[in-house]
């Protein structure tokens, strides 16, 4: 883009901004930065979420499942206890329910160490969830002193099937290996529900019960009316209500959102300020190019393009570092097991629309600033 804005000489706007960019790269640097903080954590944060929110997804429906049905009134699913006796004869009664399985979640120390924890799944191996949990390796359980890891675990431990794992205060023998595809399920040690019962004290109580609907019947509505019937129960259809059980993934999405609004005002006074010191510098460079022809919008549009420039910058860095930082947290075995980021597209957009709004806002004020020197005070300032 060219403006011939001196009748003798072109001036090629693109250069002139890119060389106002660059001329002072630590300055620019130091506000793109503050810029990418933002992205990074928009991008870090909103792709745990998205993996969160499929992990809830892909596990309600696990083995073919329609609904979860856990305990009312639980600030985290891990808490729930149902008597399962009760809650066993509510739901074989309900004339939407075709089938259901017990289901029993806690955490155990892994080989003995108080610092490695691994979730334990009881499952009834006489149980859908049992007949359609396939294994990769070896075959699923047999026995109270088996157990069949996910391949995650696998990883983990570095232990194949025939070997010995302890779990909690008791050593099983692998007898399988299972792939899900479920961050939860593939990182969980799957064993016996009445071992683990036994190991937790908790004979009669379980987590929750899968639950299969006749052909259609529509699981929100099921859930709804199944709760209506059953007011100790809470029904989770799918991971949008998952907030009945535990509000961490609403905290996660609510997360996403306050650090775009803090990136939006902390990074709009960076580049504000990095702006205006830049125009205040600049003074009597843009007295002349108002001297030569150049409008106030051209003036406007420099500062403007100018902060986008910071801003593009501050996208890449920020998304790159945030994809890092996304997967830095599953390095870590007790985290690893619960989140497995999804990167959207979404989520990039969302950081990089932040990024750019709040770097035209920030460089408002300065292009206002900028447009409005004259050249008679271009020549006055020192």
């Amino acid at each position: 883009m060219r403006l011939m804005d001196s009748p003798t000489k072109p001036l090629n706007l693109i250069g002139i901004i890119r060389r106002n960019l660059f001329r002072q790269p630590v300055r620019t640097g130091l506000c793109a930065l503050g810029v990418a903080i933002g992205v990074l954590a928009i991008v870090a944060i909103g792709a745990i979420a998205r993996g969160l929110t499929k992990s809830i997804q892909t596990g309600i429906h696990y083995s073919g499942s329609d609904l979860v049905i856990y305990q009312a009134g639980t600030s985290m699913d891990f808490l729930s206890a149902l008597d399962e006796q009760k809650t066993r004869a509510a739901l074989g009664s309900d004339p939407d329910v075709l089938d259901i399985a017990a289901g029993q979640s806690q955490f155990l120390t892994l080989e003995g160490n108080i610092g490695s924890i691994v979730i334990a799944i009881g499952i009834d191996p006489h149980e859908f969830l049992a007949k359609q949990q396939g294994t990769v390796k070896g075959r699923l359980m047999q026995s109270g002193d088996e157990v069949v890891i996910g391949t995650n675990l696998e990883r983990r431990v570095h232990k194949a099937v025939g070997d010995r794992i302890k779990l909690g205060d008791r050593i099983f023998t692998i007898s399988g290996v299972a792939r899900t595809g479920n961050v939860f399920f593939d990182s969980a040690a799957i064993l016996d529900i009445r071992t683990l019962q036994d190991m937790m004290g908790r004979r009669g109580k379980v987590t929750c019960f899968y639950a299969k609907l006749r052909p259609g019947v529509d699981p929100y509505k099921a859930a709804d009316r199944i709760e209506r019937d059953h007011p100790e129960l809470a029904a989770v259809a799918g991971a949008e209500q998952y907030n009945k059980i535990d509000q961490g993934l609403e905290y996660a999405d609510a997360t996403v959102w306050a650090v775009s609004f803090i990136a939006l005002i902390v990074g709009g006074l960076v580049v504000a300020n990095t702006m205006w010191m830049s125009v205040n510098q600049r003074t009597r460079e843009i007295g002349v190019l108002r001297a030569l022809g150049w409008s106030r919008k051209s003036v406007m549009g420099m500062i403007i393009f100018e902060a986008l420039g910071i801003g593009m910058i501050a996208c890449l860095v920020g998304a790159v570092s945030g994809v890092g930082l996304a997967m830095l947290t599953t390095v870590s075995a007790n985290v690893g097991q619960f989140v497995d980021p999804v990167f959207a597209a979404p989520t990039f957009v969302q950081a990089f629309v932040v990024a750019l709004l709040l770097s035209v806002a920030g460089a408002a004020l300065p292009a206002i600033r900028a447009a409005n020197i004259s050249p008679v005070e271009a020549l006055r300032h020192e």
